[in-house]
C-alpha cells in the first residue's frame, strides 16, 4: 500500500500546478508497517472529532453482532421482496394472453 507521509506531502500531492508529476509518484512509497484496526459507526458523523474515532472496537461483541445482523436481515428483506415482484411479473404474463382475448372481443 502506498501512503502520502505527512500533511506537507499531501499537499504537493494535490498541488499539480507547482509540483511536477515525477516529484508527485516520489511522494508516494509503499509502507509496510501499516496497522489498521474495525471503528465504530460514531466515525461517520462529521460532527464527531474525537478519540473515540479512532477507538478500537471489538467485531465479537453482541452490539456488533446486532448490528451486523440488522444488515443482513435487511438484505434478506430486498432479496425477498425482488422475489416477489419476479414472481408477480410472471404471473401478470402468463395471465396476459387470457386477458388480450378478451380485450380482442
Amino acid at each position: 500500500m502506498a501512503i502520502l507521509d505527512g500533511e506537507q506531502e499531501v499537499r504537493d500531492w494535490l498541488d499539480y500546478g507547482a509540483v511536477s508529476l515525477s516529484k508527485a509518484l516520489e511522494l508516494i512509497r509503499p509502507q509496510s508497517n501499516i496497522e489498521w484496526h474495525p471503528v465504530s459507526t460514531f466515525v461517520n458523523s462529521t460532527k464527531n472529532n474525537t478519540e473515540q474515532c479512532v477507538k478500537p472496537v471489538d467485531l465479537n461483541s453482541s452490539f456488533m453482532k446486532s448490528w451486523l445482523n440488522k444488515g443482513k436481515k435487511r438484505l434478506t428483506e430486498v432479496d425477498d421482496l425482488k422475489a416477489e415482484d419476479k414472481d408477480q411479473e410472471q404471473d401478470e404474463e402468463k395471465s396476459s394472453p387470457e386477458k388480450k382475448q378478451k380485450l380482442d372481443l
